[in-house]
């Protein structure tokens, strides 16, 4: 985000082989781009184009949406970003538990008070608990894992989805969304000041709006469980202040339709001077 390039369509939010994964017979395949998500970018087309024109969706037409919106929360960089430092957290959190002591360490190496680790030689138990104490370490995640997991939250999301109050922000034609390479974002809910709340929150959090830019003029705001599905209008003010929150939600890219569009947006949240904070905690 340092820098302003001009891109078409086909240039933005694309790269070579991201979807690839091996079958168990240890080849590559790609049929998920072929068969899952171009399937569904096809089928969202006219739905977008009743969308662009303020009509309403059938109940089919809103499943195959909810599954397109569930999908780009997912299928980003962010996503296996998060996926990998989870797991990372959980694995660090589980061998401090396990190895809670110099003690319980060398009763788990066993009565040598070592064990193989590798050809080179051993480790001692004191070595091993300091080892997994310090978590001065990395936790590999096979992409193999990162795609299931992409899958399977992404159709659990869309079926929650689909139980919400479904808003569509219509912003005035004097200006336009923009949006990033993690569109998808949570604003909490306004009384979030509650010790329950600062556990982090989630799409089933009571109150707290889902958001996600479908087009240049238009953005969805989801909410709590309901039947819901309308339109609204909004100023420029609110326009502005969604397009900052899509910033700053970014991972790496913003896209907005002009160039002074962007820069003003850069300006007003200084996204290109600061690195996203941590969004994973344990415990």
């Amino acid at each position: 985000m340092n820098s302003y390039q001009p891109k078409s369509p086909r240039g933005i939010g694309w790269l070579p082989f991201y979807y690839r994964y091996k079958n168990k017979e240890g080849l590559y395949q790609t049929n998920i781009e072929t068969e899952l998500f171009s399937k569904i970018e096809d089928a969202c087309q006219p739905i977008f184009s009743k969308i662009n024109s303020k009509q309403q969706l059938d109940p089919e037409e809103k499943q195959t949406l909810a599954l397109f919106i569930a999908f780009q929360n997912t299928r980003i960089p962010d996503f296996q970003k998060k996926t990998e430092k989870l797991l990372e957290k959980m694995y660090k959190s589980v061998g401090q538990a396990v190895f809670y002591s110099i003690d319980k360490t060398k009763e788990i190496l066993g009565e040598d008070e070592s064990k193989e680790i590798n050809r080179e030689g051993k480790v001692s138990a004191e070595e091993m608990f300091n080892f997994v104490k310090n978590g001065d370490y990395k936790v590999g995640v096979n992409r193999e894992f990162s795609i299931k997991s992409m899958l399977k939250v992404g159709q659990d999301t869309a079926g929650y989805l689909l139980q919400m109050n479904w808003i569509f922000l219509c912003c005035p034609t004097s200006t336009s969304f923009i949006t990033s390479d993690s569109p998808f974002f949570i604003i909490p809910p306004q009384k979030s000041d509650d010790s329950f709340w600062s556990r982090g929150v989630g799409i089933l959090t009571p109150g707290a709006t889902k958001i996600i830019p479908l087009s240049a003029g238009i953005c969805l705001a989801m909410g709590n469980k309901g039947e819901l599905l309308n339109y609204m209008e909004i100023d420029r003010k609110e326009t502005r202040t969604i397009n900052q929150m899509i910033a700053e939600n970014s991972d790496r890219y913003i896209i907005a339709e002009s160039k002074s569009l962007l820069e003003r947006i850069i300006k007003d949240t200084k996204v290109d001077q600061w690195l996203k904070g941590e969004r994973i905690a344990i415990g």
